[in-house]
């Protein structure tokens, strides 16, 4: 019988198929956490890849400096990015809002 199309349970009336699974302020944190760790994780991310090689090649402090630098450089280009992406949200949210009439 659960391989027919019929449903094994009743559909509530409220819920669609498709719909959203999550409010929309919970996505909005998630991606405002998702910022906050990957910014500061890219620069610790090389600072201890770094430190680690320097300790297996006995080379300090020279690969840590250049890994965290390279770790920094990409939080960089990375917040850029994320302010384009908060920035394009910004202006598609504005012109919605102009292209609805005014009751």
């Amino acid at each position: 019988m659960v391989g027919s199309n019929k449903r094994s349970y009743p559909r509530s009336q409220g819920e669609k198929p498709g719909g959203m699974k999550y409010p929309i302020v919970s996505r909005k944190a998630g991606v405002l956490i998702a910022m906050a760790l990957e910014l500061p994780g890219s620069i610790v991310g090389g600072l201890f890849i770094g430190y680690l090689l320097d300790n297996y090649f006995n080379t300090s402090p020279w690969i840590m400096m250049a890994l965290t630098t390279l770790g920094f450089t990409a939080a960089c280009i990375r917040l850029v990015r994320w302010v384009r992406y908060f920035s394009e949200k910004r202006s598609e949210a504005a012109s919605t809002d102009r292209e609805q009439p005014a009751d």
